[in-house]
C-alpha cells in the first residue's frame, strides 16, 4: 500500500461526493492526517509532478511493462519529472489539494494506460 489511513473509497462504481448520481472510481482512496508519508508501490521513473486540475498535487510514475501509478490530492511533491524512485520509497506528504473532501490518498494503477483495480495487483 502507498500509505496507512482507512480505505473511504474503493475502485468502481460509486455515489458521486460532490453531487447526484453515480460515477466510476478510477482508484481507491486512503484517508489520513494531512503529511501522513505517502510511498512509491514500486520502482519506476516520475513522469508527472506537479498541479493536474481536480487531482490537485499529483506524481505520475512509469514502472515499465504498460503499468503506471498515480497519486493525488497532495500536500508536498517529494520528487521530480525525471526521478527514479524504488519501491516504498517517500514520494510525497497526504494533502486535500484540487477537488477534494477532505486529506486523503486518490491512489491508481494503469495497465496499458487503463485503469484497473489496485487490488488486482496490490501486495500486503
Amino acid at each position: 500500500m502507498p500509505t496507512s489511513g482507512r480505505l473511504t473509497s474503493k475502485f468502481g462504481n460509486r455515489k458521486n461526493p460532490f453531487g447526484r448520481g453515480i460515477q466510476f472510481h478510477q482508484g481507491i482512496d486512503i484517508a489520513n492526517s494531512k503529511g501522513t508519508d505517502i510511498i512509491a508501490s514500486a520502482k519506476g521513473t516520475v513522469i508527472f509532478s506537479g498541479r493536474k486540475g481536480g487531482y490537485g498535487k499529483t506524481i505520475i510514475i512509469d514502472h515499465g511493462y504498460g503499468y503506471k501509478t498515480l497519486y493525488a490530492h497532495n500536500n508536498d511533491l517529494l520528487v521530480s519529472v525525471g526521478d527514479k524512485v524504488d519501491k516504498s520509497q517517500l514520494i510525497a506528504e497526504m494533502g486535500k489539494t484540487g477537488r477534494s473532501t477532505g486529506n486523503h490518498l486518490h491512489f491508481e494503477i494503469h495497465k496499458n494506460d487503463n485503469p484497473i483495480n489496485p487490488f488486482d495487483v496490490l501486495k500486503d
